[in-house]
């Protein structure tokens, strides 16, 4: 019972974010029949959904025909971006790609520190401890954890949704840039640590809402617009943050939600949807990739992910997006939104090695990494339950060579029956908060009580 009101508070939580409207009667069937994995074995991908030799069809399909964009040498956040092109659409979903991509320690999950990865989300806080602005505070609290890496949100709806406690002010913000050129960001990533993640979309809704449209539709202007963004983006990250030693991730939000965001009924993600989600995840990272070679980042990193949520489901034989979307793509990155596995070690573990797997047989050619996007517990459904998730995350994650760990969520997000916060308005330290300091320091902090 209390993993069905966990998932269902998740998943609420996320529709919330995302402003739709269905979110309440969609998340409660999206839980309903959740079972656990009847073997603990690593399971093959089953026959993949995808037939590479329809390809081209889809994507001309889809709305219509494709095509290349030149844009023109223009400014953005301080920062000269010359002419580049934007291709027409990749239709071969076999042949490998960025197999050469490589990652600084920090980033490596063998090689790093705990304080490099442990980390939490800070999105949509209601509160700063400090009276500064939250970004800053959210930065200033992860460095009190002894942590090194924080997760953000860089969209639209900043102003309006996820960071409603701040004062913007009145500058138009119509592109990534804009945003991370504010003040705010521009202290966040000046601050001392050494990893960002950053929850990022294309800075409209006219084809839907920016995290979940490609579900119905992926149009040639969408397309253009997503590769556009996050190609400047990456090139301004580079250029501003070059000789710094940063990495900045690019992600999405739990990929198997977004395939089927109105779903009324416990639903899995058809071919159609999987086939644009697939393009819709190869243009953005071809912009990255694209992005970063041209601006030639010296001593700067910056990595594109998705993220997904649904291991689960492809363990019983469903299609999910790691089973039947993964293979066919080659991000840097594959983050795991791990609600669906993180209560039993054996599932848990048992789901990252069939992520690693996967991963490892990608179009990337097993350059790819992974990392734990989201694992947390309700405060309002036991301390005990927290601390053994944190442990296990942690312990396991560890153990199978993730790279980083976020705990959802460093703030309170809502005023509802059940938070996640590591510390809260009241200046409380959780157990959970104790769990994750001792895991970064070796050592209980002195401001938990228990």
């Amino acid at each position: 019972m209390k993993k069905r009101i966990l998932m269902l508070a998740a998943l609420l939580l996320a529709f919330s974010l995302f402003s739709c409207g269905e979110a309440a009667a969609t998340g409660a069937e999206n839980t309903a029949g959740t079972t656990a994995a009847e073997t603990h074995e690593y399971i093959p991908p089953k026959t993949q959904t995808i037939d590479p030799t329809t390809q081209n069809e889809a994507v001309q399909g889809d709305d219509e025909m494709t095509k290349s964009y030149t844009i023109d040498a223009h400014e953005a956040g301080g920062i000269t971006i010359p002419t580049y092109t934007i291709p027409e659409a990749n239709d071969d979903m076999t042949s490998k790609r960025n197999t050469d991509v490589t990652f600084p320690a920090h980033n490596r999950g063998e090689d790093n520190t705990n304080s490099q990865f442990v980390g939490a989300n800070h999105i949509w806080p209601r509160y700063s401890r400090s009276g500064s602005d939250t970004l800053t505070d959210g930065a200033k609290t992860t460095l009190e954890l002894g942590a090194s890496t924080i997760k953000t949100y860089v969209t639209h709806l900043n102003k309006t949704s996820y960071y409603t406690a701040d004062q913007w002010g009145d500058a138009e913000m119509n592109t990534p840039v804009d945003m991370v050129t504010h003040p705010y960001y521009l202290a966040l990533f000046d601050m001392e640590l050494d990893t960002y993640v950053l929850g990022t979309y294309i800075f409209t809704s006219e084809f839907g809402h920016p995290a979940v449209y490609f579900s119905s539709h992926f149009p040639e202007e969408a397309r253009k617009l997503e590769y556009e963004q996050l190609y400047e983006l990456t090139y301004y990250l580079c250029k501003k943050y070059e000789g710094t030693g940063k990495t900045f991730i690019i992600q999405n939000w739990e990929s198997d939600w977004a395939c089927v965001p109105y779903s009324e009924n416990r639903e899995y993600p058809t071919k159609d949807i999987l086939d644009r989600f697939i393009r819709w995840t190869n243009t953005r990272q071809d912009a990255v990739m694209a992005a970063r070679e041209a601006a030639g980042c010296s001593d700067v990193y910056v990595y594109h992910a998705i993220e997904v949520n649904r291991n689960i489901d492809g363990m019983n034989g469903h299609p999910c997006v790691l089973y039947d979307a993964v293979p066919y793509t080659y991000c840097d990155f594959y983050a795991y939104s791990c609600y669906d596995t993180q209560e039993n070690d054996e599932t848990f573990a048992a789901s990252l090695d069939t992520m690693l797997k996967i991963a490892s047989e990608n179009r990337a050619g097993g350059a790819s990494r992974c990392y734990i996007g989201e694992f947390g517990w309700p405060h309002e459904l036991g301390s005990q339950m927290r601390t053994d998730i944190a442990e296990r995350v942690l312990r396991i994650a560890r153990e199978k060579g993730f790279s980083h760990a976020y705990w959802w969520e460093l703030y309170g997000y809502i005023k509802s029956e059940h938070t996640y916060w590591l510390i809260s308005d009241q200046n409380e330290y959780s157990e959970a908060w104790n769990k994750l300091y001792k895991f970064v320091n070796g050592k209980d902090c002195e401001a938990y009580h228990a």
